[in-house]
């Protein structure tokens, strides 16, 4: 048993009591997404001298899109939640400030942690860098312009793309979204699949399983049956949206690796994952302290 907003819930033997630290220290925490955010809570609530820096002008990174998108409004409560306890704690935060090695060691640190979360992943497919491809990041952040018929294409297999098509649906775009697995978003949690998968049915969505993306050659989405192999063009297509996965975004772990007393990574710096990980990798750091 586990919850994505609890990180001791069924590690209660590890994480259920907070120990004081032993000497108070100053930590920066980089990255306002939910690991920097729960980092800097446990952090405080230990004794620590926090300080916060996050490059956007409000906390929360990725759960904040993820609550942009239907039916998953409440995901902003755990934003909500962790920004109350760290205002509480009296936890410095520095909004749209870009936390650079130099700023960091400004601080005269004796902990970094690190939660500069991920970026999208474009796969080198012939296309892919059309000005109509787009990224499921850019439609819920609303900067992205997309067309009436839309293809979705699913390589993460959760919910992020299905969201993303339910948003567009909801616009009254024409969507498709493909899988190369057995069925779309076949890793969502068999009590939210089938919820979901009525909403996006009765607004007229094509689901398209067993599918990979080929090229995207102007409106022309060329995509092919995974097992044979035989090849599909999809015409007249305005936006191509890609749910590819993320990468770590890491450079600034690395540079400051050797010129700081304790350095720590958390969330998605260290692998691309949910939310119940990038909380638990949060309160670990922050204890390790």
């Amino acid at each position: 048993m586990t919850c994505v907003q609890n990180p001791a819930t069924g590690r209660e033997v590890e994480l259920a009591e907070v120990h004081a630290a032993a000497k108070p220290k100053r930590v920066v925490v980089v990255g306002g997404g939910v690991a920097g955010l729960e980092a800097a809570r446990m952090a405080a609530a230990r004794g620590h001298r926090v300080v916060l820096f996050e490059q956007a002008a409000e906390l929360g990174g990725q759960v904040l899109l993820a609550a942009r998108a239907p039916a998953r409004a409440e995901y902003a409560g755990i934003v909500r939640f962790l920004v109350a306890q760290i205002g509480k704690l009296a936890v410095n935060v520095r909004l749209a400030v870009e936390a650079t090695a130099s700023a960091v060691l400004a601080e005269r640190p004796d902990a970094v942690i690190v939660a500069t979360g991920s970026h999208p992943y474009i796969p080198p497919v012939p296309g892919c860098d059309g000005k109509h491809v787009v990224t499921d990041r850019d439609v819920l952040r609303g900067e992205a312009t997309v067309g009436a018929s839309v293809v979705v294409v699913d390589d993460v297999h959760t919910q992020e793309a299905l969201s993303t098509a339910e948003l567009l649906l909801e616009q009254g775009k024409r969507v498709e979204v493909i899988s190369p697995l057995f069925y779309v978003g076949q890793d969502i949690g068999v009590t939210s699949i089938a919820p979901l998968y009525r909403r996006l049915f009765t607004r007229g969505v094509v689901l398209t399983p067993g599918t990979e993306l080929r090229a995207v050659e102007g409106s022309t989405v060329v995509v092919a049956n995974v097992y044979s192999g035989v090849e599909r063009h999809i015409e007249s297509v305005d936006t191509v949206v890609l749910a590819a996965g993320s990468r770590s975004t890491d450079s600034l772990y690395r540079t400051l690796k050797g010129q700081v007393p304790e350095l720590y990574a958390a969330g998605d710096c260290v692998a691309p994952r949910g939310v119940h990980q990038a909380i638990l990798d949060g309160t670990r750091v922050a204890r390790a302290i």
